[in-house]
């Protein structure tokens, strides 16, 4: 092969697009003033050429008519920026673009959370505007997501020394990575594989989550913050328990429940202890009971529990509940748990 013929081949081939319209200088002023990519309607004598080494050939053999549109932006620049993230040192691709108002600065869309900077010219000193987007389904696991969040925190913190205006979004972040753990461990617990797209068109509540995760992975005895005011049950017909007027009553009542969690079904054993009832009087009608509680707002009945995936630790764990009953008694919330979890994890 010639050394000019090597070169044709070798040169990068650019892509012309020709055309006519009334609407081009109107349209690049849109451009200009919303940094925004634009459509140019009505276009006339459209022709799309690919050159390369002086040569031209066309690519659109049939005219596609008066009513053809074509969509031009301004270009933006692009800077790989480094950050260090858990003791590795990260390029971050981040793309600039401006207008008359404002500079745009973000980081790439491909991803299931990216970061967004608007910062606007005129504003003295310059006001910058920070949000971050997010799309479950682009990612390519829990464990990516939650990668992704984690980038982006870094990311915020490395480009903004002033962060106390960003608490608020770096909690919202924050928050997020700590939902997406429990999600992921609840997945690794019960062996089930959600998909990324489950997150983004399921909803479950926070607490579903909060109560799977600390029951399951963390093996956590829980207190319902439920006020419990009475317990209706059956009852053998020689049963005595109208002497427990007045005194405590200790009842441990196994529960099987099936719960749906991001489209998969979880069969779990629960165990659940009566704690701080004081019976107050008992309705009786043949072999059914209604069970009343002492009422009181200080120092309410409640329900501790611990729940299982499989049924014979269930039933183990019934048979000494009694005996471990301070520890049902005494057992956390939700809430005391999430925030001893917060905790650590801002330490961290």
């Amino acid at each position: 092969m010639t050394n000019k013929l090597r070169e044709t081949f070798l040169q990068e081939p650019t892509l012309s697009i020709s055309f006519s319209s009334n609407d081009f200088y109107s349209t690049l002023e849109k451009i200009e003033e919303t940094g925004q990519p634009q459509k140019i309607p009505n276009l006339k004598n459209l022709g799309i050429f690919l050159e390369n080494a002086g040569s031209s050939i066309k690519l659109n053999e049939d005219p596609l008519g008066e009513n053809s549109t074509v969509i031009i932006g301004k270009p933006f620049k692009t800077i790989d920026y480094p950050i260090e993230n858990k003791g590795k040192v990260q390029k971050i691709v981040l793309y600039l673009e401006e207008n008359k108002q404002e500079y745009t600065i973000f980081s790439d869309k491909k991803f299931p959370v990216w970061l967004e900077m608007k910062v606007n010219k005129s504003a003295t000193p310059q006001n910058c505007v920070v949000t971050y987007h997010l799309d479950y389904s682009l990612g390519k696991s829990i464990k990516d997501i939650i990668h992704q969040f984690q980038t982006i925190s870094v990311l915020i913190k490395s480009l903004i020394t002033d962060t106390d205006s960003l608490v608020p979004l770096l909690n919202s972040l924050n928050a997020q990575v700590i939902r997406l753990t429990k999600i992921e461990a609840i997945q690794d617990q019960c062996h089930l594989i959600i998909k990324p797209n489950c997150l983004k068109d399921i909803y479950v509540s926070d607490l579903k989550i909060d109560k799977l995760y600390w029951s399951l992975v963390k093996h956590k005895k829980i207190r319902d913050v439920a006020k419990l005011t009475s317990l209706r049950c059956i009852l053998d017909k020689d049963n005595n328990i109208d002497k427990t007027i007045g005194k405590y009553l200790r009842v441990v009542l196994p529960q099987k429940k099936s719960i749906s969690f991001y489209g998969k079904s979880i069969d779990l054993f629960y165990v659940n202890v009566l704690c701080n009832a004081i019976v107050s009087r008992i309705d009786r009608k043949d072999e059914q009971a209604n069970i009343f509680f002492k009422d009181s707002e200080s120092d309410p009945a409640y329900i501790s529990y611990s729940a299982f995936l499989d049924q014979e630790a269930a039933e183990t764990e019934a048979n000494k509940a009694t005996e471990e009953f301070a520890k049902y008694k005494n057992a956390p919330t939700i809430e005391q748990l999430n925030a001893s979890l917060k905790k650590d994890f801002l330490s961290s």
